[in-house]
């Protein structure tokens, strides 16, 4: 078990540093999570999405798959936050062992800027050991995935970048508890599932 408070510390500064993700002090209160199928359905598309699986689409920005048992939040500002379990109404107190949390968000920075701060932050910010980076293609787009293995709040991390504009980067991360394998093979699903609207 890890405080909440650090792991949401972890996350928003890798977040705030790539432009991902509002302050989690500006948001001590989460908006309320939706789960599997209970969320408003107009912006799934369960017939696009693979088995297990359903669409959350944040309109005009992107869409994304998630396992239809898990939780989405919509932050204002086309940031939104997957959970596998149901996540903390206000921060504090304890990170369950075995939840998975995964934050997609625009950033306003260029595709190459982004994958640098990417780095820089891993590297500065004690996110952990980089394991693994790499280009690769998630949608047909050009994207850059970063794993990382226990940084400071015992979690594991997969990063995955991708060109969304001239001057914008989508950001995928998720974070999990360190060596709980098991999360990888839905995570990486997750990652590859992101498509940007008007493609």
């Amino acid at each position: 078990m890890r405080s909440a408070p650090l792991v949401f510390v972890l996350c928003t500064t890798l977040a705030t540093v790539i432009g991902s993700g509002p302050s989690f002090a500006q948001h001590s209160r989460l908006p309320s999570a939706t789960h599997g199928h209970a969320a408003t359905t107009a912006r799934f598309k369960a017939d696009d999405s693979r088995p297990g699986f359903q669409q959350y689409t944040v309109p005009t920005l992107y869409s994304i798959e998630y396992p239809e048992d898990w939780f989405v939040q919509d932050v204002p500002g086309g940031y939104v936050m997957i959970w596998n379990q149901r996540p903390p109404e206000v921060g504090g107190g304890s990170f369950p062992a075995g939840m998975v949390k995964t934050d997609v968000k625009i950033s306003p920075l260029p595709f190459e800027e982004a994958v640098q701060a990417a780095l820089n932050a891993e590297d500065d910010l004690e996110m952990g050991t980089i394991t693994r980076k790499g280009k690769l293609t998630v949608g047909g787009r050009e994207a850059y995935r970063i794993w990382t293995v226990e940084g400071a709040s015992d979690s594991d991390s997969i990063t995955t970048l991708v060109r969304y504009s001239a001057n914008e980067t989508a950001v995928v991360i998720s974070f999990f508890t360190s060596g709980e394998t098991w999360a990888i093979p839905t995570i990486k699903d997750i990652h590859w599932s992101f498509r940007r609207v008007l493609d």
